[in-house]
């Protein structure tokens, strides 16, 4: 279990929050014979309504070794996310995943049938990386690529979108504290016709039960 804040909640370079932080309760369970599962909650301190529900995700999944470094995993997910800008919206989306991980590098790809619920069909490919230059800090990056398949377009997509992160973690026993600077692809639109700025500085604090 893991309670976190951010300064905002962004997702492939989106931002669900509207900029606006957000907290966020994590529960997760991995079994001895692979199979893991989850839920989490957040909230977010939305420009006028207070404090509001943002939205819930849970997922279940499979994983196993190859050997000591290098392991698969296959899954599903299903979130749903309400927006308070402009006007309030409600998304309820699934994407199903399969990826591989050796240390400290993983590589994932997902299948949405309806990627934020704009009626998109979508794959999105991640690589995620890690390296500790020294006790209790962590360097992290992320790049992916959103591709829409077909059906509605994505409003706040587009037909093809990039996204990257960078940043920088240090741990205080269960606490970790971080700062990550995101971007995407210009003309960012989340609800649809809400315009986003395209670059982010977010941080974070993370505590584990």
């Amino acid at each position: 279990m893991s309670l976190a804040i951010d300064s905002d909640d962004r997702l492939r370079g989106v931002s669900l929050s509207d900029g606006q932080p957000v907290a966020n309760l994590n529960l997760s369970y991995d079994s001895q014979g692979g199979i893991y599962f989850g839920a989490s909650a957040t909230a977010v301190a939305t420009r006028r309504a207070g404090l509001q529900n943002l939205g819930e995700t849970v997922w279940l999944g499979y994983a196993r070794r190859l050997d000591a470094d290098i392991s698969w995993d296959v899954g599903a997910t299903n979130s749903v996310v309400t927006g308070y800008a402009g006007r309030r919206t409600r998304i309820d989306y699934s994407e199903v995943y399969a990826g591989m991980t050796r240390k400290d590098i993983s590589v994932h790809l997902y299948y949405s049938p309806s990627y934020l619920g704009a009626g998109s069909q979508t794959l999105y490919a991640e690589v995620n990386g890690a390296v500790r230059p020294a006790r209790a800090w962590r360097l992290f990056g992320h790049v992916g690529v959103l591709a829409s398949l077909g059906g509605a377009n994505v409003p706040y997509a587009g037909r093809t979108r990039y996204d990257a992160r960078a940043g920088v973690a240090r741990e205080f026993g269960a606490l970790e504290l971080s700062l990550a600077a995101t971007t995407t692809t210009p003309g960012v639109e989340f609800p649809e016709g809400h315009s986003q700025s395209r670059t982010a500085l977010i941080l974070a604090a993370a505590y584990a039960f």
